[in-house]
Parts: structure tokens; sequence; C-alpha cells
């Protein structure tokens, strides 16, 4: 086929947590787990790191159009010159997340835990962990896509 056969995952509710009761620690690790396995995957052998938008706003003042100015801040050690690529792994918008979580009958401050049920995964979802449903299902599935 043309598409790899996607991953099958069963996700735990955990109905007696609260997303902000997910210690500090835990939230860092998950970040940096789902980072290194990017990076063993679909980011492998390119230079991939994470910086912060510095600067963000409208250039277009359109009702049917948005053109934005954007300024990243890039790491110590990381340089760019003009004709680079800079890639962007954005989240799914809030109002596509809370209508995920609103079919599935999940309250917005859900906890759930991902296990994979068989083989192995390329994915960024955190596994094993329990981690926010908001978190999961905005960066870390594609929610716009068409089927």
């Amino acid at each position: 086929t043309l598409y790899p056969k996607l991953p099958v995952y069963s996700i735990f509710h955990k109905v007696d947590a609260k997303a902000e009761e997910i210690p500090v620690a835990t939230l860092e690790a998950n970040l940096q787990e789902a980072k290194r396995q990017a990076l063993r995957t679909f980011l492998a052998g390119n230079q991939a790191f994470l910086a912060e938008v510095s600067c963000n706003r409208e250039q277009l003042a359109a009702p049917d159009r948005s053109t934005r100015h954007i300024e990243v801040a890039l790491p110590d050690g990381v340089s760019y010159a003009a004709g680079d690529h800079l890639g962007v792994v954005g989240g799914n918008p809030d109002e596509v997340v809370f209508a995920y979580m609103d079919r599935l009958g999940l309250a917005r401050d859900a906890v759930v835990r991902i296990e994979l049920e068989e083989g192995s995964s390329s994915s960024t979802v955190p596994l094993g962990r329990n981690v926010a449903a908001y978190a999961v299902l905005a960066y870390h599935f594609e929610l716009q896509q068409l089927a």
C-alpha cells in the first residue's frame, strides 16, 4: 500500500486525576521523551531544535487572508542565513481540540494514559505515562487532516 500501517493505541482515561495535578517534572520528562523520539524518527538527519517565537504580528489587515511577520529566537550555536529552510510543527487550534474532547466526553482537565497495542511506533505520543488529554490531542495527533 501507499501508506504505512498506523499504530493502534489503547487509551485509558484516569477518572480520578486532573491535568493540573501532573507534576512539573513529569511534564518536562514527557516533553524530553517526545523530543528524543522525534529526533530518532521523522527528524532524523535534520538539524532540528526547539525555539521560541519572539515576535508574531499581522502584516496584512484583510478579512480573508493573513500574512504574518514571525521572528524566532535561535538557541546558542544555531545560525540562520538567507535561503535556509525553517520547518514549524504547530499544535491543533484550541477549538478543534475542545471539539474532539467534547465528542469523546473528556473534561478539559482530563488525564489519560496511552499504551501501544502491538509492535513499535515512530510517533511522539508519550506512551505509558499520565498525560493531559488536551496536550496529547493538541500536539501529538493531526486532527484536521482529511481522512
